[in-house]
């Protein structure tokens, strides 16, 4: 019952009635194989993480590669909207804007001069340091609590220059930490680009 509160969402069984209703439904369905089960779990004070590992040890009849934690690292404008699955936001519009360069601003943060561009500044390798060094921390103790998926956005005003940018870096670097990662430019079609700059393809040999 906590459960469902938690989630605020009603039981299969009982969409428009009790939570217990549905449950006794549930219970009375599920009677007639108990007494052929091998084993019965009871996750009450389970967290999904413990579930995890308890199924794993029980049910895994061959040694897998561990896969880790996935990270998903995604570009934006803050002025289309945060991405809503984002676990994580790093905001940068406190960085040098090439925008105001007219050499630059039809151009995205992937092109090699608007990259090299934001990364000269002294700020860019101070902030970059610090996100780094973030991720570093994190990532491994998510991955020890559990945690199969992580969604880093990274904004800027536009999404096409700064947080691209940004994102390219953060990717690289989760990629040679040894992290399976891809990479979303979310927003950069949505302003006036002069050249093509098509999202990347991240390969099979990429996110393995």
């Amino acid at each position: 019952i906590r459960r469902y509160k938690e989630s605020r969402r009603s039981h299969p069984l009982a969409p428009d009635g009790r939570i217990t209703v549905g449950l006794k439904k549930e219970r009375k369905i599920l009677d007639s194989i108990r007494p052929f089960v091998d084993y019965i779990i009871d996750t009450t004070n389970m967290k999904t993480s413990q579930l995890k590992a308890y199924l794993c040890q029980k049910f895994s009849q061959l040694e897998e590669k561990k896969q880790g934690i996935a990270v998903s690292v995604v570009s934006f404008g803050f002025k289309y909207g945060i991405p809503l699955d984002a676990d994580m936001v790093w905001d940068v519009r406190f960085l040098p804007n090439p925008y105001y360069n007219p050499e630059f601003r039809h151009k995205t943060g992937r092109v090699p001069q608007v990259n090299e561009y934001i990364n000269s500044f002294e700020v860019t390798e101070q902030f970059l340091s610090t996100m780094f060094s973030t991720m570093d921390f994190l990532l491994p103790n998510y991955e020890k609590e559990g945690k199969s998926q992580f969604v880093v956005a990274v904004g800027c005003t536009g999404g096409m220059h700064r947080s691209v940018a940004m994102a390219e870096a953060l990717y690289n670097h989760v990629q040679t930490l040894g992290y399976r990662a891809t990479i979303e430019h979310r927003d950069m079609f949505k302003n006036n680009v002069e050249e093509d700059c098509n999202p990347r393809e991240v390969t099979a040999a990429e996110i393995k």
